[in-house]
């Protein structure tokens, strides 16, 4: 499976799911499409990454895998308390596409090191929220995410749709 028809397959399903909520009342909301699609593309361009061998496309695709996951936590979780979640969640999102990176080529120790050291700092930023210097630091960048993921998540799927990170 090349990338267009990876591209190809994830639209047709977000349309799909679209026009089904539509008429057929699958009862998915818009972040729950997109959450799918992003599971979808994810999933398929990551296998499509480790067959070519290329670095970029694991990378992109294992975010946009995890951010498609933190769309249906967002979504469907009731979280109690959701301080922090943006934050915790990106760090979480960035160390574990680095461990895919580390999975892919494992001579490179850096990506291990700093994936396992995002991956810890994400574990640490949800016992640490509580601390005041801590607490209006990850305030201010959940509200700064709050307004720009939504923005990140378009700009990567229009990355990833016109496919610049590959010579193809």
């Amino acid at each position: 499976m090349n990338k267009k028809k990876i591209v190809s397959i994830s639209l047709f399903l977000f349309g799909i799911l679209m026009i089904g909520n539509l008429f057929i009342k699958f009862y998915f909301t818009f972040y729950e499409i997109t959450a799918i699609t992003f599971l979808f593309y994810g999933i398929s361009s990551i296998y499509y990454g480790f067959k070519i061998g290329n670095r970029g496309i694991i990378f992109l695709a294992s975010i946009t895998f995890l951010s498609g996951i933190f769309l249906w936590i967002l979504e469907n979780a009731r979280l109690i308390n959701s301080r922090g979640i943006y934050l915790t969640g990106s760090l979480f999102i960035l160390g574990s596409s680095l461990l895919m990176l580390f999975i892919y080529d494992s001579k490179i120790k850096l990506f291990l090191t700093i994936s396992l050291s995002l991956i810890a700092l994400s574990i640490a930023s949800i016992f640490l929220i509580d601390i005041n210097l801590i607490k209006s630091i990850v305030e201010f960048t959940d509200r700064i995410m709050s307004v720009v993921y939504p923005y990140y998540l378009i700009a990567l799927g229009l990355f990833l749709l016109t496919g610049s990170f590959t010579k193809e």
